[in-house]
C-alpha cells in the first residue's frame, strides 16, 4: 500500500472514531437524564468518575477529529505533489518523443532520405531520392 492511500485511510479512520466517541458519548448523556432534565447517578463517586472520563473520552475524540484534519491535509498536499510529477514526467517523455521522431525525419530537420552539408548548412537529395521521398505522407516535397 502507498504511503498516500495509508494517509486517507488513516484519516477516515481517525475521522469515524472521533465522530463515534463524540455520539456514544452524548447518547450516554441523554439517556442519564430524568423527566425533569438532570442526570442521574447512583452515586456522587459515579457522578464524579463518569463526568472525568467523559471529559476525556471527549478530548480525545477531539483530538482525533484534528488527526483526520491532519491525515487528510497532507493526503492531499501528497496527491497534488504526485499528480504534479506526473505531468512533467509526461511532458519530459512528450519532449523526448518529439526531439526523436525530429531526429528520425518527423519534422523540420534532415529527413532519412537526405543528406546534410555541415560546412553550407544545406540539406541536398539526388533527383531520385527526393522523388521517393515525396511519397511518403510525412516528408515534404519541395
Amino acid at each position: 500500500m502507498e504511503a498516500v492511500t495509508s494517509q486517507l485511510i488513516l484519516g477516515i479512520i481517525s475521522l469515524t472514531l472521533g465522530i463515534g466517541i463524540i455520539y456514544w458519548i452524548n447518547r450516554r448523556k441523554f439517556y442519564r437524564r430524568n423527566v425533569a432534565g438532570l442526570q442521574e447517578f447512583s452515586s456522587f463517586e459515579a457522578s464524579v468518575f463518569v463526568r472525568f472520563m467523559e471529559r476525556i473520552g471527549k478530548l480525545l475524540a477531539y483530538g482525533l477529529l484534528i488527526l483526520s484534519i491532519l491525515f487528510f491535509w497532507i493526503y492531499s498536499s501528497e496527491k497534488s505533489d504526485r499528480e504534479k510529477q506526473q505531468q512533467e514526467v509526461k511532458i519530459e517523455q512528450s519532449v523526448q518523443r518529439g526531439s526523436a521522431m525530429n531526429h528520425i525525419g518527423f519534422g523540420n530537420h534532415v529527413s532519412l532520405n537526405e543528406s546534410y552539408d555541415w560546412k553550407t548548412n544545406k540539406n541536398f537529395q539526388s533527383k531520385h531520392e527526393k522523388q521517393f521521398s515525396c511519397l511518403h505522407p510525412l516528408n515534404k516535397c519541395i
